[in-house]
């Protein structure tokens, strides 16, 4: 069997067809229920596919912020040290695949590509009213560039 293969925390890596195996295995058949969905999945979609492919857009006052991400302030100089640890390396984020947890988080299966090609799961969630991509998410990516963001303040 082929198929993609996503990577998750700590280098460890999994392939679709087990994800798809081990979902089946979740109570109800990993079936996401009416009442857990947001109360609209078209336009939380579309807040979501619009955050992954922004990932990288840095703004406020001296560059500080990460506008896609939840509690993405104060962020940006983390991304901008990891973009500095690959020069010349252009990539794009696209979400592929968005599975609503609850009305309030949703895993992604999303994708760099560019001049590395890799797949990746991550997490998103309602941040001042919007869907943005999740600081853990985020911290994940980062790590495997050699960057490491501090933890959310209390």
């Amino acid at each position: 069997m082929t198929g993609m293969l996503f990577a998750g925390p700590m280098n460890l890596f999994i392939c679709e067809h087990c994800v798809e195996q081990a979902h089946a295995m979740l109570p109800g058949g990993g079936a996401t229920s009416a009442r857990s969905a947001p109360e609209d999945p078209d336009r939380a979609r579309a807040e979501i596919l619009e955050a992954f492919a922004n990932i990288n857009s840095i703004a406020g006052p001296g560059d500080q912020d990460l506008p896609f991400v939840a509690g993405g302030e104060g962020l940006g100089p983390f991304q901008q040290q990891a973009a500095m640890r690959y020069p010349g390396v252009e990539v794009v984020f696209m979400a592929d695949h968005v599975q609503f947890l609850s009305a309030t988080l949703a895993e992604v299966h999303y994708r760099m590509t560019g001049t590395m090609n890799m797949s990746f799961s991550g997490a998103a969630v309602i941040d001042s009213g919007r869907w943005k991509v999740a600081r853990e998410t985020l911290a994940s990516l980062l790590a495997g560039a050699g960057v490491f963001i501090p933890p959310r303040a209390a």
